[in-house]
C-alpha cells in the first residue's frame, strides 16, 4: 500500500523554491557575465544559453518519467541534487569551453530534474489544499530579486571572480534545503493497478489529449515570446538610451507585478475560470509587444513592464493548473514534465534560434 504523505509544511515549499529559483539570477544575469571574462566568444556565449535550455527540454520529462517507474521521488531528489554540484565543480576549476559547457549542461539538467519532482508535489499538495502553491512559488521569484541584487552589489565590489562561487552557494544552498524538502516526497513505489484499470480504451481520452496537445502548442508559443524579450529587451531599452539603472528597475518591476499576481491568484480564480485566467495572460502578452511595437517613451515601457505579472504570472500558474485539471491521475506529474520541458525547454529555445535569426539583419 501507498504510505501517506507526511502533512506538508507550506513554508518548506517557500524556502526551496526561494533557494532554487534564485538560480535563474545567476544563469541569465552573470554566467554570461563570468563567460565573457574567461575569453568565450559571443558564439560560445550563446552556445552555453543553447545548452542550459537542452538541459531544460530533457530534465523534466525524464525526471518524472524515472519517478513513475522506476525510483522513488523521496531518493531521486537526493541523487539529482548531489549529482548536480558535483556536477557544478568544474565550473570553479575550468576555463575550457567544452569542458565547462558539459559540466553546466549536466548540473543544469539535474537541478530541473530536482526541481520538476518538487512541482509536482507541490501542485498535488495545493489541489489538496495542505499549501498555496502560488504563494509558495512567489518565494521563488523573491530569490531571483534578492540574489541579482546581491550578486550585482557583489560583482561591482569585488570584481567578478566572486560569480562562480556564488553559484555553487546557491546549488549547495538548494541541496540542503532539500534534505527538509525529501519528507515530503513519496517513499514508496507507485501502485501500478490503477494504470492496469484505465489501460481500456477510454472514450474521453481523444479530448484530453486534444486540450492537453493544444495547451503543449500555446504554452511553447507563449515561452517562444518571452524567451525574445529575455535575450533583447535590454538591448532594445539601451538603444532607446536608457542607463543600466533604468533598464535594472524596468526588469525588478516585472519582477515584483510578478510575486503580486502570485499572492492575488486564489481572488483571481474566484473571479474567473482558470482558462479565462490563461487567456489573460495571452493577451497580456499580446498587449506589451503591442506597447514595445508601438511606443519609445520612457514611461509608458516602464509602465508596461507591470503587465508581467500577467503575461508570465497568470500563463505560468494557469497552465501548471490546467494540466492537472485536464489529465487522469496516473498522468498527471508526466503531463506536468511535459509542460514545463516543452514551454520552457522547446519553446525558449526556439524563440532564441528565431530572435537572432531575425536580429541578424539588424
Amino acid at each position: 500500500m501507498q504510505s501517506k504523505l507526511i502533512p506538508v509544511s507550506h513554508w518548506t515549499y517557500s524556502t526551496y523554491y526561494f533557494a532554487s529559483i534564485s538560480i535563474y539570477a545567476f544563469t541569465l544575469g552573470y554566467l554570461p557575465l563570468h563567460c565573457e571574462e574567461i575569453g568565450f566568444s559571443a558564439a560560445q556565449i550563446a552556445f552555453v544559453s543553447a545548452a542550459t535550455n537542452l538541459a531544460s527540454i530533457l530534465a523534466s520529462p525524464s525526471s518524472l518519467q524515472l519517478a513513475h517507474s522506476f525510483i522513488t521521488p523521496r531518493k531521486l531528489l537526493g541523487i539529482f541534487l548531489s549529482i548536480a554540484l558535483v556536477a557544478y565543480l568544474p565550473l570553479t576549476l575550468t576555463e575550457n569551453f567544452l569542458l565547462l559547457t558539459i559540466a553546466w549542461a549536466l548540473c543544469c539538467f539535474c537541478k530541473r530534474a530536482a526541481d520538476a519532482l518538487v512541482d509536482a508535489q507541490a501542485i498535488r499538495a495545493a489541489t489538496a489544499g495542505e499549501i498555496e502553491f502560488e504563494r509558495a512559488r512567489s518565494w521563488g521569484s523573491i530569490g531571483f530579486v534578492a540574489v541579482m541584487f546581491a550578486l550585482g552589489a557583489l560583482t561591482d565590489s569585488v570584481g567578478r571572480s566572486v560569480i562562480i562561487p556564488a553559484g555553487l552557494l546557491i546549488v549547495f544552498s538548494t541541496l540542503l534545503v532539500s534534505l527538509r524538502m525529501r519528507k515530503y516526497l513519496r517513499a514508496e513505489p507507485e501502485p501500478k493497478k490503477h494504470e492496469i484499470e484505465e489501460s481500456g480504451t477510454n472514450p474521453t481520452d481523444n479530448k484530453y489529449r486534444a486540450r492537453f496537445i493544444a495547451l503543449l502548442l500555446s504554452v511553447g508559443l507563449i515561452w517562444a515570446s518571452h524567451s525574445m524579450m529575455y535575450v533583447y529587451l535590454s538591448l532594445y531599452l539601451d538603444t532607446l538610451g536608457w542607463s543600466a539603472s533604468q533598464i535594472s528597475l524596468a526588469w525588478n518591476i516585472g519582477v515584483i507585478a510578478e510575486v503580486i499576481f502570485f499572492f492575488s491568484f486564489k481572488h483571481w480564480q474566484n473571479k474567473l475560470s482558470l482558462k479565462s485566467v490563461y487567456l489573460l495572460g495571452i493577451y497580456a502578452s499580446l498587449l506589451r509587444w503591442l506597447i514595445l511595437y508601438y511606443f519609445d517613451d520612457f514611461y509608458i515601457l516602464m509602465a508596461s513592464q507591470v503587465l508581467h505579472g500577467l503575461s508570465f504570472g497568470a500563463a505560468y500558474i494557469a497552465s501548471i493548473r490546467l494540466t492537472h485539471e485536464i489529465l487522469p491521475d496516473r498522468l498527471k506529474d508526466r503531463g506536468q514534465g511535459l509542460l514545463y520541458g516543452f514551454g520552457v525547454g522547446v519553446g525558449s529555445l526556439l524563440g532564441r534560434f528565431h530572435a537572432g535569426y531575425v536580429a541578424a539583419d539588424i
